[in-house]
């Protein structure tokens, strides 16, 4: 393994939404992968600012890097990690 300084910026490769959560998460929640700049595709969880609804992600969109709690529960509210959300939040999709 390699220590790797990642940008901002990410394109959605894949997602999906999950509907049961292990204890001290929330469901549902989106789970994606998001290839880098730099070249590694990575698992990343979705901003909690993006609903999570069908339809608000497509793949191939611009998404860029936040940092935030792990999870919205007293277990994890401390606890902050990066997630992904989408570059644009005016419809467009680049």
């Amino acid at each position: 393994m390699e220590e790797l300084e990642i940008g901002r910026t990410a394109r959605l490769f894949s997602h999906t939404i999950a509907y049961v959560a292990p204890k001290g998460f929330t469901a549902p929640y989106f789970q994606a992968f998001v290839d880098l700049p730099e070249g590694p595709r990575i698992f990343s969880l979705v901003g909690s600012q993006c609903p999570v609804e069908r339809g608000v992600l497509e793949d191939g969109m611009d998404m860029r890097l936040i940092v935030e709690p792990v999870a919205d529960t007293p277990e994890h509210g401390d606890e902050l990690t990066s997630k992904y959300v989408p570059a644009r939040t005016d419809g467009s999709r680049h």
